[in-house]
């Protein structure tokens, strides 16, 4: 897939506006922040429903690691800051 992401591909465009970055921007966030964290408030839910906490499968700290703050999942890492990296999922 080197070279052949669509974000190389936008890089490639020669006149990339701020407003179709924004529209990336936005969606690289609701799909890699947003959606992750609904996701995981469900899931912690209905796992520790009735008190009880379960364990993840192989006994990892779930809670923590499927946070989009750990994750780190970008479709577009070039367009962002290194402060919104640092912050991503804050």
């Amino acid at each position: 897939m080197q070279g052949n992401t669509l974000e190389e591909k936008i890089n490639k465009l020669p006149n990339v506006s701020e407003a179709f970055t924004k529209k990336m921007k936005e969606f690289d966030h609701l799909y890699n922040v947003e959606w992750p964290i609904v996701h995981l408030q469900t899931a912690q839910h209905y796992l520790d429903s009735k008190g009880e906490n379960k364990a993840a499968t192989g006994g990892s700290e779930w809670k923590k690691y499927l946070h989009p703050q750990y994750q780190q999942r970008k479709f577009f890492p070039t367009i962002w800051s290194e402060e919104e990296k640092r912050n991503w999922g804050k």
